[in-house]
């Protein structure tokens, strides 16, 4: 018996229940993508082909009943070949998690009320009527008969939960984007008051994502305006960010040139693209260098939007490595909008191009010790020239074996006498780049007469030489 002491009252509130149901089946995607509310108090999830990543079917129900424990959640798991026969299983057996075997699943379906089913009041109180309480009971009656009384959807609930057809799970919605809005009572022209609100927009929104951990990747400020068709100004962030100075810099430079016609009527702020903020150590457990890695990414980060919003999105541009042999492709350049940036490292999210190289993967250079600072300069072998030309340079060249070393070169139009040579390399092309398909290249090291270190090399399929680069 409970005392009075120990039952807490709360408000039914069925909105808020609804959006804490989607919430949890939000949670759940970490078990398998197809996951969708069954309400008021319910989810469905299809594990197919998902349970063997936490040990079988076994593992994944223990993992979920774990993790709901510890939100504080009593829940009853029911696992069928079909969502109708879960969601028997869940509601309608003594066990938490039933593991039934293939004879013991369907004896257990047969010995179930109705209810089991999941069909309507009316037609469960229609064949309590007449004596049909159990699906035993029901499925000895001709199917032609309980169609013609009670229609086709109870035959349709029988064969899903004997799993005849199995109904598809749909994955959910995507959620919408997080927006605040402001509809003025008349067209605004004032450009204070119209920057006073956007300002006071821009804050809430921030503010709430901010508590959700999420940052902003791209925002949308609309100005709906009474005589023209509305103006959408837009932003793009190299990372994601719920820092108010930050965003409003930029948006109030851009507020500065908007034309508001002949008044604003409404002011709405949509963050379009979002992304989770990287979790920050607090000062205390940081080193300097930490500390200032920390500060360095969002500074630079910050700086990047700056430029991008002076000089334009496509002219602020930066190299990346690419793990390849070929000398023309180890280095590409990229616009800022293609990828997010980091403060030493290469970009995240930006994919190669067909027919490219993939970009250098972050390796560690030594034991203990990662980073794209590695892996860049794993990437560029040290030694290749500190100058390249682009395109290489012919050159007429002498040696004394069609394979050898140059012993004497003219470039530029002027002659320059060897004083060493040394082989450097030899490089094969991809066999599915057409353009040098079948042709490879020798690389030497060449010193002439005035102190210059040229990186020159032979052409096979040409039978040419050029020069490469120069070591300044």
């Amino acid at each position: 018996m409970l005392s009075p002491a120990d039952i807490v009252e709360l408000p039914d509130d069925p909105d808020d229940d609804r959006r804490r149901l989607n919430a949890l089946a939000r949670w759940s995607l970490r078990y398998t993508p197809l996951t969708q509310t069954d309400p008021p108090d319910g989810l469905t999830l299809d594990i197919s082909g998902c349970a063997h990543l936490l040990g079988g079917e076994s593992g994944l129900i223990a993992d979920l009943l774990r993790r709901l424990r510890q939100f504080g959640i009593v829940a009853r798991v029911g696992v069928g070949p079909t969502p109708g026969a879960a969601w028997a299983l869940a509601r309608f057996t003594r066990q938490r998690a039933p593991r039934l075997s293939e004879e013991e699943f369907e004896a257990a379906l047969n010995a179930m009320p109705i209810a089991a089913l999941h069909i309507d009041t009316d037609t469960e109180a229609a064949l309590c009527e007449v004596g049909l309480d159990t699906i035993a009971a029901l499925r000895a009656v001709p199917r032609d008969s309980l169609r013609q009384r009670f229609g086709a959807e109870l035959l349709w609930r029988i064969d899903e939960v004997f799993a005849v057809h199995t109904p598809r799970v749909a994955a959910l919605p995507a959620p919408e984007a997080p927006r605040v809005e402001h509809i003025f009572d008349g067209p605004i022209r004032h450009f204070e008051i119209v920057t006073h609100v956007t300002r006071d927009l821009a804050a809430r929104l921030l503010a709430s994502l901010g508590e959700q951990r999420v940052g902003v990747l791209d925002l949308c400020c609309r100005l709906t305006r009474c005589d023209d068709t509305p103006l959408d100004i837009a932003l793009a962030f190299s990372q994601p960010t719920a820092r108010f100075d930050h965003v409003w810099r930029l948006l109030y430079t851009r507020l500065e040139r908007a034309q508001l016609g002949f008044g604003v009527e409404a002011i709405t702020l949509d963050a379009r693209r979002t992304q989770a903020l990287r979790d920050a150590q607090p000062a205390f457990w940081l080193d300097v260098a930490g500390a200032m890695r920390e500060r360095g990414q969002q500074a630079l980060g910050e700086f990047v939007d700056h430029c991008r919003e002076r000089f334009g999105a496509a002219n602020v541009r930066r190299f990346r490595a690419i793990e390849t042999h070929v000398p023309e492709h180890v280095f590409q350049t990229i616009t800022a909008a293609d990828a997010h940036f980091n403060t030493i490292g290469e970009p995240q999210g930006a994919e190669p191009q067909a027919g490219q190289a993939r970009p250098a993967r972050r390796r560690s250079a030594r034991k203990g010790k990662t980073g794209a600072l590695a892996s860049e300069c794993r990437a560029i072998p040290n030694d290749r020239p500190t100058a390249m030309f682009d395109p290489p340079e012919p050159a007429q060249v002498m040696s004394v074996t069609p394979d050898g070393p140059p012993i004497w070169l003219r470039w530029r139009g002027v002659e320059c006498r060897v004083r060493g040579a040394s082989r450097a390399a030899r490089v094969r092309f991809p066999w599915w780049n057409d353009a040098l398909k079948g042709g490879g290249r020798d690389y030497y090291r060449v010193q002439d007469q005035d102190g210059r270190w040229l990186w020159v090399f032979h052409a096979h399929r040409l039978n040419t030489w050029f020069v490469h680069g120069e070591w300044a």
